[in-house]
């Protein structure tokens, strides 16, 4: 009876995953970003978010006459690197978009306790598809390593848990296509920073140059940032999140740019763009309609942490942050603002936009070094 009730019980769990086994055509891929989870159930619980793109990889040479084109690029008059770098980055843009394409995804190890079989919603018209999981809080989780060195963690600073996933693919198919959640807990600091000439030279404010240092030129650290946001994160209990007005096209070139620079882990929180749609327009859009609402909904997620928002004055970070912390005055503790303009050209502008908030709360700074070595 004991060895009857065994096979029917595997036989009921792989029915169950093969039920929620993903739609994905051996020519299709899919891309797991990094998400994360928040305590919920009086903290019995960690509420997961999954996040992926269904794509096919294709020479789409049509889109990339268009994409030139709106770019204003001359394929003819570019070297071999800067070519080089324009196919590599513009690929991203040119794969084919699936839609309709049902994810399963295994949150947590293959048969641990607190594993989740998700059965995502089906991918939208920009290959974009979400899903949600409820794990228990005393389910197994990965202690993950820190962006920095070895040499350079503190042997104290405790790693962030993780939790891995993994696509569910038809049987047969032995691709691999994996992610990983963070889990955040309900006390500590989260660091919320833009990218675009915060972390990354970009010259947002010339177009032309915005759009070479995009597609055509190797990405560059602003001098300092990665020591900076590395040495605020090892005490632990620092959460990391990058916000971007940048389209999720440029995910891949922009996480392995922060991985070699030194970046700490995080999550990336970017912009959607298709080419059927106003969205192509709007590719290098002004940040100010996308940005608060993606701040307030991690401000949601965890009213009891305190939050750290890093930005550039080239657009309307100043703008944004300062409304963001009257709104939450308890929550978000510090903004500081690199001023990429000549010297004292933005400091009316500052003085109005931060007018009413305590000194303390506001830094505007020029180079690295003058942002302090550790977070309140």
């Amino acid at each position: 009876m004991h060895q009857f009730i065994v096979a029917m019980t595997l036989g009921l769990v792989a029915a169950y995953a093969t039920a929620q086994e993903s739609t994905i055509d051996r020519d299709e891929e899919v891309l797991l970003f990094p998400t994360f989870g928040c305590r919920v159930a009086d903290g019995q619980a960690w509420e997961v978010e999954i996040h992926g793109w269904v794509y096919a990889r294709g020479h789409r040479a049509e889109l990339l006459g268009l994409l030139l084109r709106a770019l204003g690029i001359d394929v003819d008059e570019l070297d071999p690197a800067s070519r080089a770098l324009l196919v590599e980055r513009a690929a991203w843009f040119l794969v084919d978009n699936e839609s309709r394409e049902r994810v399963g995804v295994r949150v947590g190890e293959a048969g641990h306790a607190g594993e989740q079989i998700v059965s995502c919603e089906r991918s939208r018209a920009n290959g974009h598809f979400t899903g949600h999981a409820r794990v228990p809080a005393w389910a197994p989780a990965t202690q993950a390593a820190s962006a920095s060195s070895p040499s350079t963690q503190p042997a104290t600073a405790p790693a962030a848990a993780k939790l891995p996933l993994h696509v569910l693919l038809r049987r047969g198919d032995a691709r691999q296509f994996t992610g990983e959640v963070e889990l955040i807990d309900e006390i500590g600091i989260n660091v919320i920073s833009d990218i675009d000439d915060t972390l990354k030279i970009s010259e947002v404010t010339d177009k032309k140059s915005l759009l070479r240092n995009t597609f055509l030129r190797p990405y560059a650290a602003v001098p300092g940032m990665a020591d900076v946001l590395a040495a605020w994160g090892r005490p632990g209990g620092v959460s990391f999140h990058y916000v971007s007005a940048s389209p999720w096209q440029l995910y891949v070139p922009l996480s392995s740019f922060f991985k070699a620079a030194g970046f700490p882990r995080g999550t990336f929180h970017l912009k959607t763009f298709r080419w059927k749609d106003e969205s192509f327009f709007n590719l290098f859009q002004s940040p100010e309609v996308y940005k608060p609402p993606v701040i307030e909904d991690l401000l949601g997620k965890f009213p009891r942490r305190q939050f750290v928002l890093v930005g550039d004055s080239g657009e309307k970070d100043p703008e944004i942050y300062a409304a963001l912390a009257r709104k939450h005055p308890q929550q978000i503790v510090r903004i500081f603002i690199r001023d990429i303009g000549p010297a004292g050209s933005n400091d009316a502008r500052f003085r109005q936009v931060f007018d009413g908030l305590p000194a303390a709360v506001w830094q505007v700074f020029r180079e690295a070094q003058e942002l302090p070595g550790r977070l309140p």
